[in-house]
């Protein structure tokens, strides 16, 4: 199928949806199934013979359906990363994060930059990463996600025990934890927790 898509001149819109939800369909399994990818690759599928994604964004591409290329990409990013490739990652999560701008889905946006923001603390680049936490956590407040506002406070106060700034932590999770139990929410309890600890 991805080699159809791939040879046809003018691919068919028949074809353009099968492959973008082979693409789909693909990604999903790798992403619940992440020994996948590395079974492939050792069999010597190369990263970068693993189209699907390419053809996948392609195929969406050609349909103008950029809620589909976001969702493609943003796998293909996990799957760089698994793989070590963090600054191709970094560079998928950005074209991601354009993509969600331009559909205007603030709730993706916050996600898409906790996720850059994740990979560049791997990177040692915690003052783009704290910039980034601050710009998703203060979309999550907007949104009102009290799960969503524990993980990435946590995230920042975990940030800031690496930076040494154990007072500032400590404050972060704690206010963290009084606000996720007037939520009355046990899961973001948890999370914040295990930061205070």
């Amino acid at each position: 199928l991805s080699q159809h898509f791939v040879e046809a001149d003018t691919p068919s819109e028949a074809l353009v949806q099968r492959v973008s939800t082979f693409a789909s369909q693909i990604a999903n399994y790798c992403i619940y199934h992440p020994d996948m990818m590395f079974t492939l690759t050792s069999a010597g599928l190369k990263p970068t013979r693993l189209n699907w994604y390419e053809n996948g964004i392609a195929a969406s591409h050609a349909q103008d359906n950029l809620q589909r290329q976001s969702y493609l990409l943003y796998h293909m990013a996990t799957m760089l990363d698994r793989l070590g490739r963090t600054k191709q990652a970094v560079e998928t999560l950005e074209r991601v994060l354009a993509l969600d701008e331009q559909l205007n889905d603030p709730r993706e946006i916050a996600v898409t930059q906790s996720s850059i923001a994740d990979l560049y603390v791997q990177q040692g680049r915690w003052d783009d990463a704290l910039a980034l936490y601050e710009a998703s956590l203060a979309t999550k407040k907007q949104l009102n996600d009290p799960r969503e506002i524990a993980v990435t406070q946590s995230k920042i106060a975990d940030l800031y025990v690496q930076q040494g700034r154990w007072d500032d932590a400590l404050a972060l999770s704690a206010s963290s934890l009084a606000r996720m139990k007037l939520n009355d929410d046990p899961r973001s309890i948890k999370i914040t927790q295990s930061t205070v600890a």
